[in-house]
């Protein structure tokens, strides 16, 4: 009988030391960090401004680019950075509705108006004919 109950005895101890060891956490449970978030949407877009003219004379002195589909209010964008004939200038925007102003020689304006679209790119030449989107 004596040995029965040592038997049961160990047989206890084993069972107790066994569920201790099922419940020790050895790293292979889920963690309790979030994940990480989604990568962010993209929500702009970028305006580039070509002087293609072809007189070296001809240069864009004032861009004026406002949101919305006239050129009222204060201006988003004011670039007084001569662009020569050659250059570009590029911005990038919110996705939304443009209209740009632009003033060549100090003397002729011009205006268009454009959308942004998330990820796009938009390209307008300008010459002293006009401004023409791509």
């Amino acid at each position: 009988m004596k040995n029965i109950t040592k038997l049961f005895g160990i047989i206890a101890f084993a069972v107790i030391i066994g569920f201790t060891m099922v419940g020790c956490d050895t790293g292979s449970s889920p963690s309790s960090t979030p994940p990480p978030p989604p990568p962010p949407v993209a929500t702009t877009g970028t305006l580039v401004l070509n002087n293609t003219s072809m007189a070296a004379n001809d240069i864009i002195e004032i861009v004026d680019i406002f949101s919305g589909t006239s050129a009222t209010g204060t201006a988003i964008v004011r670039n007084l950075t001569p662009i020569s004939m050659g250059q570009s200038r590029s911005w990038t925007l919110q996705q939304g509705e443009y209209f740009m102003r632009v003033q060549y020689n100090d003397r002729t304006f011009d205006s268009i108006g454009f959308s942004i679209f998330a990820g796009g790119t938009v390209t307008i030449n300008s010459t002293l004919a006009g401004l023409r989107r791509l």
